[in-house]
């Protein structure tokens, strides 16, 4: 084989291993990025079921809060409407 035959053979050589090098690269990365989303789902999902958890806390905890200080909550309102009254009457 001439010099440059066996020059022009070594080139494909290692153009070949890289195709496939980088064939198998790839097929490992999709692997990872696969893991990868499967974990964020899973975060995501446990997020959610957190978030979904704590609103139905915090609504019960708002809930009880104005049920304990309804009459408080009611006379400071009257208060202000009171207020409001006399400051409208002089305007």
């Amino acid at each position: 084989m001439s010099k440059i035959g066996s020059v022009f053979s070594e080139i494909v050589r290692i153009k070949d291993e890289l195709k496939l090098q980088l064939h198998l690269l790839e097929m490992e990365s999709k692997d990872e990025w696969k893991t990868l989303c499967d974990k964020l789902r899973q975060l995501e999902k446990s997020f959610e079921q957190d978030v979904t958890r704590l609103s139905e806390q915090i609504g019960q905890a708002e809930e009880d809060f104005y049920v304990g200080n309804k009459q408080e909550i009611q006379q400071l309102l009257n208060d202000f409407k009171k207020l409001k009254k006399q400051t409208d009457s002089k305007s």
